[in-house]
């Protein structure tokens, strides 16, 4: 997997300025894709939030509306999800996943990395950005997903 180099704050342009960068590059008749990744990319999670932020201010309508309207295919699912809080974009994965189990075991995998792969502090934040999402917890919907599996009979 590759790793992102996300500039010091000291050498990027100010969030204007990608507002400006990335409202021009979405509205142009040929999307310019490459911009709005070059951008959006090398960004740390707290960058974008005040991305997110000063474009709600500048347009008064969000980045994530006009990344959802402007953009489509594996693009627009990879970029929207990369723009969202990194708990929020692990609950949306979580609930992906969870909804494409059709009686297997292999979608828990993201579940699973998710509650081992970081700190407690963290996995309680995705449980209450999934339960602000989703309106259940996570466990709730698991269990729901693995029906007929040895689970589901601690549930009753």
């Amino acid at each position: 997997m590759a790793s992102l180099i996300v500039p010091l704050p000291s050498f990027l342009p100010p969030p204007e300025e990608d507002c400006a960068r990335l409202k021009k590059a979405s509205e142009s008749f040929l999307r310019d894709e490459k911009t709005i990744v070059s951008i959006l990319g090398h960004r740390s999670a707290e960058q974008i939030k005040v991305v997110k932020e000063t474009y709600q201010h500048l347009y008064n309508h969000s980045l994530l509306d006009d990344l959802n309207s402007k953009l489509s295919g594996d693009l627009k699912n990879a970029l929207v999800l990369w723009v969202h809080e990194p708990e929020v974009r692990h609950a949306m994965l979580a609930n992906k996943a969870l909804k494409a189990m059709t009686n297997k075991i292999k979608e828990l995998q993201v579940v699973v990395e998710i509650a081992c792969g970081n700190k407690t502090l963290y996995v309680n934040a995705v449980r209450e950005a999934y339960i602000d999402l989703y309106g259940c917890t996570i466990e709730e919907d698991i269990l729901d997903c693995v029906y007929d599996m040895p689970l589901k009979k601690v549930r009753t």
